[in-house]
């Protein structure tokens, strides 16, 4: 969705609140002009928290996965678990 990651999982806010799914998605906040970084990185997190989701870093080189703050500088995949 390049760029537009918040405005996908916002249109499915019901349909992800109902069922609780595990979402798997990359965020590469290049796509984001620098006037809306911030702010959208921002409003992911708060999508999130507020339906009880922990966001966890997804890396071929790592054999667990980190707990992330996406609001800070962070690039890759991302693994959103309903906690």
């Amino acid at each position: 969705t390049q760029g537009t990651e918040f405005q996908v999982l916002e249109s499915g806010a019901s349909t992800i609140e109902k069922f609780r799914p595990p979402i798997f998605f990359e965020l590469e906040d290049r796509y984001f002009p620098d006037e809306e970084r911030i702010a959208t990185k921002k409003a992911l997190k708060e999508f999130f928290d507020s339906l009880d989701y922990s966001l966890f870093s997804i890396s071929r080189d790592l054999n667990y996965y980190p707990k992330i703050d996406i609001t800070q500088n962070y690039h890759g995949d991302i693994f959103a678990v309903p906690i």
